[in-house]
């Protein structure tokens, strides 16, 4: 990913999976962090900023869909993508119509993750430019 690196957290309670995601992204020139719980998870995204989340739909403390409604009541803007072993169309669905970005069923395409979340981070950067040039504009009016 190209300009400032990407800021991407993994929470999937599957070690090799976070293993390889972290591979595939730190090559790609992302900063990678990752958490093994849906709790570890939020934790970290009280603490820093992300610029999108890869979201396991089963995670041993909590249901996936459960965790993304929670993102999207902190961060509505922030690009959710799920990643499953056990997807199926209605969980699909589900995921789509609570705003998660993607859908990706294990195993996944390296490719289809790396343009994926190239979309996801550019689209969560526009919409970030998009509020503080808002912002600036609505200060400047009232000066």
């Amino acid at each position: 990913m190209s300009g400032t690196p990407a800021h991407i957290l993994i929470i999937d309670d599957e070690e090799i999976i976070r293993e390889a995601l972290h591979a595939l992204l730190t090559r790609d020139g992302c900063v990678v962090k990752s958490a093994a719980t849906a709790g570890e998870g939020l934790a970290m995204l009280e603490d820093e900023e992300f610029d999108t989340v890869l979201l396991d739909l089963m995670l041993p403390d909590r249901n996936g869909l459960d965790v993304l409604e929670e993102i999207r009541r902190s961060d509505e803007d922030l690009p959710v993508v799920m990643i499953t072993a056990f997807g199926t169309i209605d969980t699909a669905v589900r995921a789509t119509k609570q705003g998660a970005f993607y859908y990706f069923t294990k195993p996944f395409k390296n490719d289809e993750v790396l343009a994926v979340l190239r979309n996801a981070v550019e689209r969560r950067r526009l919409v970030l430019e998009n509020r503080e040039l808002r912002d600036r504009l609505r200060s400047g009016a009232h000066r």
